[in-house]
């Protein structure tokens, strides 16, 4: 989203919440434009559209959205549909009908999110050959718990800018292969590059950053 489609979006937010920068005429906000546009810089105009028209829509308290709270709504629009932990264990204890002799094709039958809460096609073999008692209560359980806390994982990681899960993903696979104590692959010419990120603080003096560090930790 460039520079013009995010005034956009904080002409709408001004109209709609009259306490956002009240005192502050939006040619003058130039400062927070910029941060906003860096924040959102991955994201299409059309897709922070819809994120805060679905904010306003189901807002009940009259504040105005920070960014992250927009973000929100777009990863629920981009995946509306959630397979919470219950439903998961259904899947999974399905499948052990089979698992002993085709883990495989069962495991491959279970929607990606739950894969990623099983592990692999192994486990499921092992969980076949345990009693019923068992997997209904220490494993089902352990298995919800589990699935729960990475969906959430996957949640946050995916509001991250590309930057930060490059980064990510490549300490993560220096780990996988052994090598925590190495340095991640050399970053592509766009890292380095310090035309790409949006804000210079040299453009705001004092009062001005800290209003902009409100605005962004939520405050009022």
């Amino acid at each position: 989203m460039d520079f013009r489609e995010t005034t956009k979006i904080m002409s709408v937010i001004k109209q709609t919440y009259q306490s956002f920068n009240k005192d502050v005429p939006l040619e003058k906000l130039d400062g927070t434009i910029k941060i906003w546009q860096s924040i959102f810089e991955d994201y299409t105009y059309t897709e922070v559209a819809l994120g805060l028209k679905s904010f306003i829509a189901n807002d009940t308290k009259g504040f105005a959205p920070v960014p992250g709270q927009i973000i929100d709504y777009i990863q629920k629009l981009k995946s509306p549909v959630c397979i919470d932990a219950d439903k998961a264990w259904n899947l999974v204890f399905k499948a052990l009908g089979d698992s002993i002799h085709n883990s495989k094709a069962e495991f491959d039958k279970l929607p990606p999110e739950v894969q990623t809460g099983v592990g692999s096609h192994e486990q499921l073999r092992t969980w076949a050959t345990m009693n019923t008692d068992e997997l209904q209560t220490v494993v089902a359980s352990n298995f919800k718990r589990g699935y729960t806390t990475r969906v959430k994982e996957i949640k946050e990681y995916e509001k991250l800018p590309t930057q930060a899960r490059y980064m990510i993903d490549q300490l993560v696979e220096a780990k996988r292969i052994g090598l925590e104590k190495s340095q991640p692959n050399e970053l592509p010419s766009w890292y380095h590059d310090q035309s790409n990120i949006k804000i210079d603080t040299e453009d705001f003096n004092e009062a001005e950053m800290i209003e902009l560090q409100n605005q962004l930790r939520g405050g009022r």
